[in-house]
């Protein structure tokens, strides 16, 4: 509704057998920013670039939420299955042309082990920052700002934010 251009590259639900539709449309997001802006934020994403590509990336599967072996949940990893498939997934996107410049992730541990398979996977020897700003209900401004100062064609962000999706 907020969009006013947006291209997104679905993955095939096959792919993600354990999530729902919704779910598994938002692990892998490709948007590319021409007007389009960012509600709930005196920024536009509009002035971040006249044609950039941004990949908005949840974090790959993780251990449950709650599991006592990590009782600060930023510090939950991704479980070794989920690495694995979502390696995968990110080899078939790098196919199809998946190559950010540079990746902003949360500081989470599953979003850090989320950005580095993407990394690696990348032909553009990204490099890899942590922002705050991917923190869950943190200020979308800090993000909008890094990425502005970005003089790069594509720009990926990893988060555990469910609410950065539905901002945009």
């Amino acid at each position: 509704k907020c969009l006013r251009k947006a291209t997104f590259q679905q993955i095939p639900l096959q792919s993600f057998p354990r999530e729902s539709a919704k779910s598994a449309l938002i692990r892998v997001l490709f948007v590319e920013l021409k007007q389009v802006v960012a509600p709930r934020t005196q920024y536009s994403i509009q002035q971040l670039a006249s044609s950039m590509h941004l990949y908005i990336i949840r974090h790959a599967w993780a251990y449950e939420h709650g599991d006592p072996r990590w009782p600060d949940d930023s510090q939950r990893p991704l479980e070794q299955e989920g690495a694995e498939r979502f390696a995968r997934v990110v080899e078939l996107l790098t196919q199809r042309g998946f190559a950010p410049d540079a990746i902003a992730t949360s500081p989470f541990v599953r979003c850090r082990q989320t950005a580095e398979i993407v990394a690696a996977h990348s032909t553009q020897s990204p490099q890899l920052v942590e922002l705050d700003g991917l923190k869950p209900g943190s200020d979308f401004a800090e993000l909008i700002e890094w990425t502005k100062q970005q003089r790069v064609e594509s720009v990926a962000w990893v988060a555990e934010r469910k609410d950065l999706i539905y901002s945009l």
